[in-house]
């Protein structure tokens, strides 16, 4: 069953040296836009704040309990705990995610990271209520640490400097996890729909904002004419409301994830262990009736091309 994911508290952060947090800011790329500073968010302590945990060589739930314990002491209501490799895995799990964050009604991010060395970062910053989750040059906050001791003090020297006020008094016991919202059988396919023969798809360019769009977008370009039906490029902007006026039935969409756990989040296999490289699988999905078309062959790739080209020939392989 496919499931997509939510909420938000991350440890890492992308202009430090080499941690985990490269991988913290390779999937969620808006952490390196962060002013690197010594500012905590000024509702820290009186609203809600979202976790997301990047773990190397601990499970990201084991993370949290560890966590937990040390966030409610210094008086931060860490509500929800989520693996931000899940949170992150694409924008159809990130439009499926905001809605429910936005009903939590969440102030701040908390991003934590760990390396395979055992070392940890954490980065807390102000929710942005986008699909961004984190707003280009807003304040945060961030430190480097080796054990959680080091990461208590380090909160407690920080928030004793700061004049920020407490008024969080009911903080859960325990960490609460959250994994993927489940999407029912009946929208979820191996097996393609036929009409995908005859109508057009939707094929997203690369956003203007990405400083390597025009070279991605080449490549795209030229992996785009290996689909074997009708196909259109548009631009990353276009909404789908417009594309469904303009005609187009289907869209080509894809999630990234730590191979594992992208198994699991499928369906292709319920037992998998999370963990792994990151990888991409892509699908088409049908505009209106929001069906995924995922074909009965595992073609996850390390890159978008390799991904694309295998999905695309793997479709072009069956017959209808």
């Amino acid at each position: 069953m496919v499931r997509f994911l939510t909420n938000i508290l991350f440890f890492g952060w992308a202009l430090l040296p080499a941690t985990s947090m490269a991988q913290a800011t390779e999937v969620m790329p808006q952490l390196a836009l962060l002013k690197n500073g010594n500012t905590l968010p000024p509702e820290l302590l009186r609203e809600r704040s979202l976790v997301l945990i990047s773990p190397e060589s601990t499970s990201w739930q084991d993370l949290a309990k560890e966590v937990h314990p040390i966030f409610r002491k210094n008086n931060i209501d860490a509500v929800a705990y989520y693996q931000l490799e899940e949170v992150m895995a694409g924008p159809d799990a990130q439009k499926e995610l905001l809605p429910l964050l936005l009903r939590r009604q969440f102030a701040n991010v908390l991003i934590l990271s760990q390396n395979n060395a055992g070392g940890m970062e954490l980065t807390i910053a102000p929710f942005s209520k986008g699909a961004e989750f984190v707003t280009a040059n807003a304040a945060s906050w961030h430190l480097v640490f080796n054990s959680f001791d080091e990461l208590d003090a380090g909160l407690k020297s920080a928030l004793g400097s700061s004049s920020i006020a407490s008024t969080n008094f009911l903080i859960p016991d325990f960490p609460a996890y959250f994994r993927a919202a489940s999407i029912p059988n009946n929208k979820r396919f191996e097996v393609y729909n036929p009409d995908v023969k005859l109508d057009n798809l939707a094929v997203r360019m690369f956003a203007d904002e990405d400083p390597n769009a025009a070279a991605k977008n080449a490549r795209l370009e030229e992996i785009a004419k290996t689909y074997p039906y009708k196909y259109e490029l548009v631009n990353a902007a276009v909404s789908e409301d417009v594309l469904r006026r303009n005609g187009f039935q289907w869209i080509l969409s894809y999630l990234r994830a730590p191979e594992g756990n992208l198994r699991e989040i499928l369906g292709y296999n319920e037992n998998a262990q999370p963990g792994g490289s990151l990888v991409y699988k892509y699908y088409v999905r049908q505009l209106y009736a929001q069906e995924i078309y995922l074909g009965d062959t595992w073609d996850a790739q390390a890159s978008w091309e390799q991904a694309m080209r295998a999905y695309f020939q793997n479709l072009q392989n069956k017959k209808f």
